[in-house]
């Protein structure tokens, strides 16, 4: 990540001081993650430097996931939304965020709060949250929620990384006018239990 972040900069021509003012992130911040000292994790700090270096957020949160520096240009809203079609886990309709697809996950597994949220390495307490659109994972737990939750990981990674980032932006642009953004998806009643 630090070598993309470096080399995206210096196309623009732009200076640390520059990407960290663009991107509301501490000049500090801006030199250990180039440096590799501190490993981007949050969806929130990949969304505000996708839009300080102009490049596509879905194919940078894709790449700070994988870590291995290349962005994959290919990732984009549509392509997650077409492999989500295509998948058995949402033909009917696209999940409005990622609390929806989280529990749709979790309801194909077959299995219940307390499990998923085992399986993911959470405190069942956040698995709630998380279903009810009140915690906001880092990307490390996406990814560990999608290898527990999925028979592949690669099948679910994307899609939860690329809702997550849908998420942070509808919240930045609502946030730029002034306002709160919050889905009208619900979890149904008494779903925290998977009856077998």
């Amino acid at each position: 990540m630090g070598g993309f972040l470096v080399a995206r900069r210096h196309e623009l021509g732009l200076k640390q001081r520059e990407v960290g003012f663009r991107a509301g992130i501490s000049h500090t911040s801006m030199v250990r993650f180039e440096k590799g000292q501190r490993p981007v994790q949050s969806v929130a700090v990949t969304a505000k430097l996708a839009k300080a270096l102009e490049v596509n957020p879905y194919g940078l949160v894709a790449m700070v996931a994988d870590g291995k520096g290349k962005l994959d240009r290919s990732v984009s809203l549509s392509s997650i939304v077409d492999q989500l079609a295509c998948s058995y886990v949402c033909d009917l309709h696209e999940p409005e965020c990622l609390a929806e697809l989280i529990f749709l996950l979790r309801a194909i597994a077959r299995k219940d709060c307390e499990e998923a949220a085992a399986a993911a390495g959470l405190h069942v307490r956040s698995w709630d949250k998380l279903e009810r659109n009140e915690y906001r994972p880092s990307i490390p737990v996406l990814v560990r929620i999608a290898e527990r939750l999925g028979s592949g990981s690669e099948a679910y990674r994307v899609p939860l990384l690329g809702l997550a980032m849908r998420d942070q932006l509808r919240r930045q642009h609502y946030e730029r006018k002034g306002e709160t953004w919050k889905p009208r998806w619900t979890r149904p009643p008494r779903s925290r239990r998977w009856s077998r």
